[in-house]
């Protein structure tokens, strides 16, 4: 799995500057049983605490706050439960 950062001014939202699209899957299907949503979420963990912008600076020190809502939750069909404890 792979995570990456989003930002672009033209397309730049005060409350919400960055988005790391980290998919749970490569083509719609459950994904109930398999570790892709802990994959996925800890992918975009990995690019907060080791990943660089283009200009070298640390994503950690510019993104404070991250969200994940109901990671494999929608098409994956887990239950949120379930996406909340890996």
């Amino acid at each position: 799995m792979s995570a990456w950062l989003k930002s672009s001014r033209r397309e730049m939202n005060d409350r919400i500057p960055y988005l790391i699209a980290a998919p749970t899957m490569r083509v719609p299907c459950r994904i109930e049983e398999t570790p892709n949503a802990y994959l996925a979420t800890r992918a975009a963990l990995l690019l907060l605490k080791h990943g660089l912008f283009h200009d070298g600076k640390p994503v950690g020190e510019k993104v404070r706050v991250a969200a994940f809502p109901g990671m494999g939750t929608g098409v994956g069909g887990m239950t949120h439960a379930s996406s909340m404890n890996g």
